[in-house]
């Protein structure tokens, strides 16, 4: 498997972010740089893909939207239909994502 794309980037962001997390834990799941996340980000948040939340304990955290999760859904149903054996989307469930609860602005 060669480099990702950017549109593979995005969801794998949005993938870990089904629960609210931290930028740190995202770039450890995603494996990706520091710019490279906090470009993605400002990305995902003017589409209002995602959403910067304050926890309980007043951490900043990122969660998916809505349309998020309509995007992370299409996407992952057209890498299926474009690859049925991509080991790209292995990890990605739609029934992983059934049951997320989304922010909203």
């Amino acid at each position: 498997m060669g480099k990702r794309d950017r549109m593979q980037i995005i969801a794998e962001i949005l993938a870990a972010c089904k629960k609210p997390q931290t930028q740190t834990y995202i770039r450890r799941k995603t494996n990706i740089s520091y710019d490279v996340l906090q470009r993605c980000i400002m990305y995902l948040l003017i589409r209002r893909w995602l959403l910067e939340v304050t926890s309980d304990s007043g951490q900043k955290k990122l969660a998916i939207t809505k349309k998020g999760l309509v995007f992370l859904s299409t996407w992952i149903e057209l890498q299926r239909l474009a690859d049925p054996d991509s080991k790209r989307i292995r990890h990605l469930s739609l029934a992983d994502f059934q049951a997320v609860k989304v922010s909203e602005p």
